[in-house]
């Protein structure tokens, strides 16, 4: 029992991590911490079953917090990517770490954001040479399958199979100079393969019109992957330790981003082969300069490089299409992806500095944390194969709209985070206070753009430097907690503390005038069947087979996007949010305690974009009949209106001002521990399944003097639920059936063995 701390922590030793029958990951760790959800996908999967998907890119939530709020560091350092919000770091063998520390509610002064802080904190060697191995592999027969009756009906075909599934990893540890300094390293590998549901490679890559050829299941790619991990501590002086920490790995994904994506299928052709180099290179200081001064420090620089390439064997030269009859994307992936080549380097530097000073009824702690993000992206289609950036969109094979694109395109974006925060630990008799604040000062700019002329955008273009967003903040944390009977078995707790959104580069991405005014979308009447937009894209008004331009500035160097500066600039402007919580633990016994916890989370400083370049009176309002439908609620049939109309003189019109949503009216978002469920459809007839996962493991021990070996077996989703993950959302008028027909289900139980030898 801990009646002195509000801060909810966990931390997976060693121990835990070998014995949890869980994928090598810390979400498949975190996940198992009550109340914690995740977010995201890995691939098209959104939940894990024994590492199927491979590395896996979910983020954690708790308590009504944000999965864009997940921090994760090794050794209390970022090792996030900034150019995204829910970035979960890069991939690191498990092997790697003596322990991983998750922090998922009422975070302390020193945590930015109040989601969960995951810190993985490597192993550092020792006198004694030690090390181990570990493999695991499930072959493909070893997964049955999850597939019945009552899937056929909502007509699935079929679910996700493993194709390839293994790991391995190495590690060593030991001495350089005895007492002074140690090494600890790691190598891991993985490959994870598997069959997608539903999707399939086409008959013909350059059709009008998707046709899947049957015989030829689609697959979703991932690796061999690697990292290498090494780890030198040198105790320099009883009172001083430093450590330093690199990371070299290479992850690949020769096909990526397979099936259904939201609510649209990404088909082979069309997806992406990616590779991400990343890197880490740490060091840190501490010294407990007495029995009551501790300092800290450390900085970290992660240099990365990500390629997206269309694939080679895609129709790389001529326009991708999205088709809304079958939403699905095909030929390649420039419909979905507004390019067919990507480069995206980006290098974060991070600092932390921290002193701590423990008196007997006192624990003070102060320092700071700083981050500086330098992103570059560039984006183009394959013009030396004689591909024009554009796409098109078609209804079953008939062309309704083409869309060009500013291409190539190079963008550059900085990101400046600085964070001081200030904390004590107060006890009075069987009374703890804990209350600390944090200063919060973020940038996020624009560097000078030079842009030159493009195919559809004939001119070039100079943007000076801007800022897009700069605030600061000043957040307050308070939590007390009370033993009311002083036996060290009961606590009362309660605690209020504010928090701001965590941000990368988004505000200066979605800010920058070659990602507002990139794209043009006209509308397109094939007239002479030659799957060719006959007309000058360039003049803005409707001409040969094109309908007027949707954005009347794409050939200019106008700017058409603001942020307002009451909102992007000044204090206490940044998205926020409030926490507030009441608790009671107690132990019953030995190793056994119960919590009961109340959780109320505000969220406040919402942002909004208005278009000022047309009012109310700029829209007309118009009623569509709704398909008749067994699938739809009361049969379909029924009048849908207020569905608004932009005037033919204001369409392509572009003046947006990003301002804070009390500007315009009122928007709110708050989250009790209690949630209350308010059906918009008759109750009881559209709701997904309960998840429900268990996962066994089965260990044999063996010892061999100093050895110690496990061999253990497996078996992930062991109950064989086959709940659907994931549902398209919009009603197809030409594709009924596809309508709430599950795109993704839970992957089949699977085993999986695996061997672990440590010495």
């Amino acid at each position: 029992m801990d009646v002195q701390n509000v801060t909810q922590q966990r931390v997976a030793t060693r121990e835990i991590i070998d014995t949890m029958p869980v994928a090598k990951s810390f979400q498949s760790l975190g996940v198992l911490i009550p109340g914690v959800t995740t977010g995201g996908s890995t691939n098209n999967q959104t939940q894990d079953v024994g590492g199927q998907s491979g590395q896996s890119h979910f983020t954690m939530a708790i308590h009504g917090s944000r999965t864009r709020d997940q921090h994760v560091a090794v050794d209390g350092l970022n090792v996030e990517s900034m150019n995204r919000e829910d970035s979960a770091g890069p991939w690191l063998p498990e092997a790697t770490f003596q322990e991983v520390a998750f922090n998922y509610s009422t975070n302390g002064a020193e945590t930015e954001t109040g989601g969960v802080r995951v810190n993985q904190i490597p192993a550092e060697g020792g006198n004694a040479f030690h090390g181990g191995v570990f493999f695991t592999i499930t072959p493909p027969a070893w997964q049955t399958t999850n597939f019945d009756d009552r899937l056929r009906a909502l007509g699935v075909t079929g679910s996700n199979r493993v194709k390839e599934l293994w790991m391995a990893e190495v590690k060593l540890g030991g001495r350089i100079v005895r007492d002074k300094l140690w090494f600890f390293l790691t190598h891991g590998r993985f490959q994870a393969d598997e069959y997608v549901l539903g999707t399939y490679y086409p008959q013909d890559i350059r059709a009008r019109r998707f046709v899947p050829d049957l015989t030829r299941q689609a697959t979703s790619l991932q690796g061999p992957d690697f990292t290498s991990t090494g780890r030198l501590t040198w105790q320099a002086t009883p009172r001083n330790k430093f450590t330093a920490y690199m990371t070299n790995g290479n992850q690949h994904y020769p096909i990526w981003l397979t099936g259904l994506l939201g609510t649209t299928t990404i088909t082979p052709e069309a997806t992406l082969y990616t590779k991400s180099g990343n890197n880490i290179y740490q060091a840190t200081w501490t010294s407990p300069v007495t029995s009551r001064l501790l300092f800290e420090a450390g900085a970290s620089h992660n240099p990365t490089m990500v390629w997206w390439h269309g694939q080679d064997w895609a129709a790389n030269d001529i326009p991708g299409i999205l088709d809304v009859a079958t939403l699905s994307y095909s030929r390649n992936p420039g419909a979905y992806w507004g390019g067919t080549e990507r480069e995206s380097p980006y290098r974060t530097y991070s600092f932390r500095g921290a002193m701590s000073y423990v008196t007997g009824t006192h624990t003070f702690r102060t320092g700071f944390s700083y981050m500086d993000s330098q992103h570059y992206d560039t984006q183009y289609f394959h013009t030396e194969l004689g591909a024009l950036p554009m796409s098109y969109l078609t209804f079953n094979g008939t062309p309704l709209l083409v869309t060009y694109y500013d291409q190539p395109a190079y963008r550059h974006y900085t990101m400046h985070n600085l964070g001081i925060h200030g904390e004590d630990q107060w006890r009075v008799k069987r009374l703890t206070v804990n209350a600390g604040v944090r200063f919060d000062h973020m940038l996020n700019r624009n560097p000078e753009i030079h842009a030159n002329p493009s195919i559809f955008v004939p001119v070039a273009r100079y943007y000076p430097e801007a800022d897009a967003v700069r605030w600061s903040d000043l957040s307050p944390r308070l939590g007390v907690a009370y033993d009311p009977f002083g036996d060290g078995k009961t606590a009362i707790k309660a605690s209020a503390n504010r928090y701001v959104l965590r941000n990368g580069n988004s505000y200066a991405v979605n800010l920058n005038p070659l990602n507002t005014n990139k794209v043009n979308n006209r509308s397109w009447v094939d007239r002479n069947d030659n799957f060719f937009p006959d007309g000058d894209p360039l003049d803005p008004n409707a001409n040969g087979e094109l309908g007027p331009s949707s954005n009347r500035d794409f050939t200019n160097p106008h700017i058409n996007a603001f942020y307002d500066p009451d909102f992007a600039f000044g204090f206490h402007r940044r998205p926020s949010d409030w926490e507030f919580s009441a608790g009671f633990q107690r132990e019953l016994t030995s190793g056994l305690s119960a919590n009961v916890s109340y959780f109320r989370r505000v969220y406040t400083n919402f942002e909004v974009t208005d278009n000022r370049a047309f009012g109310p009176s700029d829209v007309d309002f118009f009623c569509v009949t709704a398909p008749v439908s067994a699938a739809l609620p009361g049969g379909g049939g029924n009048q849908v209106c207020g569905i608004p109309d932009l005037k033919p003189n204001k369409v392509g019109l572009l003046n947006n001002l990003l301002t804070r949503a009390d500007n315009i009216g009122t928007r709110l978002q708050h989250w009790n521990g209690v949630d209350a469920t308010v059906n918009v459809i008759d109750p009881g007839t559209v709701y997904a399944d309960r998840l429900h996962q268990l996962d066994l493991r089965a260990t044999k021990l063996l010892k061999f003097g100093a050895a110690r070996a496990r061999a253990n077996l497996d078996v992930y989703n062991a109950l064989n639920n086959n709940a659907p993950l994931n549902f398209p959302t919009a009603f197809n008028a030409a594709n009924p059936i596809l309508w709430q027909r599950p795109g993704v289900i839970m992957p089949a139980r699977l085993a999986k063995i695996s061997f672990q030898v440590d010495f």
